[in-house]
């Protein structure tokens, strides 16, 4: 049987269910001994029937890796981590520092996925945990099926995003495929429009923001400062966004040449110290272990 009819067949069996719930004498609590619908049963079949879509749904693409660094002590918290770079991204943020995995004319030849995996599975002795980040992985139509593949050989799992597609989000959540998400908040809702020209994704944001925080999995939000696009005055409208977080993080912007738009940094004043980020955390009651 195809995965396309097995998808079908389960999808099917689902709508017969309710359809055959609907009609039966009404019962007390979840459970239908007698009858043929049973609520545990249904939500069994269903995330079984959502598997199955998923890799029908993703089975003809391929993840596209733009970079692979093989050891990390910085990028998962407490894990020696390899770190997987995807190819492509839906903001582009002035102060961003991988035009390469931005730009299309800037793509270089993808690693092939294979070649990931197999590094990851011989080095499970030396690597504890894999880093998924971008560019913005949660447009990549394979990372689902990659996520399964990763977690079958048995690593935790650290997502990076910048929040635009909180249904993918949810998904991975759901299926259990990711075990820490860090998210980017770039700025107040009402300057997502002027920092990424995608004034739609403001709510998405927020979307993103709840899920994580309504979720079990550990997390982290973290917000770069970079004058004049993202200011120190724009934290009182961050944080109340991300109250109950565990950790939140202030990142200082360092100009560099390969940054996607260098000119808009150029003869500015220095950009906030390392000393000012750590005065703006203790005030803000914010950071985290």
């Amino acid at each position: 049987m195809s995965r396309q009819q097995e998808g079908r067949n389960c999808l099917s069996g689902i709508d017969n269910a309710v359809r055959g719930s609907q009609r039966a004498k009404p019962v007390t609590g979840f459970q239908r001994t007698n009858q043929k619908f049973s609520y545990f049963a249904y939500k069994e079949r269903l995330a079984r029937a959502k598997h199955t879509i998923y890799e029908v749904r993703y089975s003809k693409y391929v993840m596209k890796i733009g970079g692979f660094l093989k050891f990390s002590l910085i990028d998962y918290p407490g894990k020696i981590a390899a770190v997987v770079f995807t190819q492509g991204c839906n903001f582009h943020c002035p102060y961003c520092h991988n035009p390469e995995l931005v730009l299309p004319e800037h793509f270089r030849e993808p690693i092939p996925e294979e070649k990931v995996l197999t590094f990851l599975k011989e080095r499970a002795s030396q690597i504890e945990g894999v880093v998924i980040t971008g560019g913005e992985p949660t447009i990549q139509k394979d990372l689902i099926p990659f996520l399964k593949k990763v977690k079958e050989l048995g690593y935790p799992v650290k997502l990076d995003t910048n929040g635009s597609h909180p249904d993918v989000l949810k998904d991975v959540l759901q299926l259990g495929l990711v075990d820490y998400i860090a998210m980017d908040i770039k700025a107040p809702l009402e300057k997502y429009g002027q920092l990424t020209d995608l004034k739609e994704y403001a709510q998405r944001v927020r979307e993103s923001i709840r899920t994580i925080l309504n979720s079990a999995v550990d997390h982290e939000f973290r917000t770069t400062l970079a004058a004049p696009v993202v200011l120190a005055e724009d934290l009182p409208k961050i944080v109340p966004l991300i109250h109950g977080a565990k950790k939140y993080r202030l990142q200082r912007f360092i100009l560099r040449d390969n940054i996607l738009n260098k000119e808009l940094f150029e003869n500015l004043p220095e950009n906030v110290s390392e000393k000012e980020i750590a005065d703006l955390q203790k005030m803000w009651g914010i950071g985290g272990s």
